[in-house]
């Protein structure tokens, strides 16, 4: 899923999605241009389109942009990789606040 202004400045990659689980990868080049909506958008997907209970994503230790927004938008840190260097996150569609939130927005 891809959000656009006058270009791309947002996307989420589904990958290894089971019934249960999918990892995603999330990419944002700046943040400020994208619209709560497009959040709202990418759960509704995930949690009510692919059918999904539970998100996993990974953020490497040294990236505190990526874990910032990972956990801006509601992730949990649940693990970390053994030598250190990677943050394991998980969102569970019961966790998920976009889904359930005016200030997130609705699809249209």
């Amino acid at each position: 899923l891809v959000c656009m202004a006058e270009a791309p400045v947002a996307g989420m990659l589904f990958t290894r999605q089971t019934a249960e689980t999918a990892i995603v990868g999330i990419w944002i080049d700046d943040a400020h241009k994208v619209p709560r909506t497009w959040g709202y958008h990418v759960f509704n997907y995930a949690f009510n389109v692919l059918g999904v209970e539970r998100l996993v994503s990974y953020a490497e230790v040294s990236n505190t942009k990526s874990i910032e927004i990972t956990e801006r938008v509601g992730f949990k840190c649940v693990d970390t990789s053994p030598d250190g260097s990677v943050n394991v996150y998980q969102m569970l569609r019961e966790d998920c606040h976009m889904l359930d939130s005016k200030k997130w927005g609705r699809a249209a």
